[in-house]
């Protein structure tokens, strides 16, 4: 494989993970919002508080992977 070619597939691997993560960071937003409408209705407890950590678990990871989809980015 020559050198124009690694850089083609290079770009085309990058554009797929990039998909990926655009898919996967959509769908966990989509979920967390509406875990977080129904956190609200839930009544002050434990549970309420657990379901808190976890909501904001999933957040991170999301976060994360907006991170991950820069450091993508900069791969020359």
């Amino acid at each position: 494989m020559n050198k124009r070619q690694k850089k083609k597939r290079l770009e085309r691997e990058k554009k797929e993970m990039l998909k990926g993560i655009d898919f996967i960071e959509k769908s966990l937003t989509l979920a967390t919002e509406m875990m977080r409408k129904e956190f609200h209705d839930m009544p002050p407890g434990i549970e309420k508080m657990g379901h808190d950590f976890f909501i904001g678990g999933i957040e991170y990871t999301v976060k994360m992977m907006s991170e991950a989809k820069s450091q993508i980015r900069g791969i020359k």
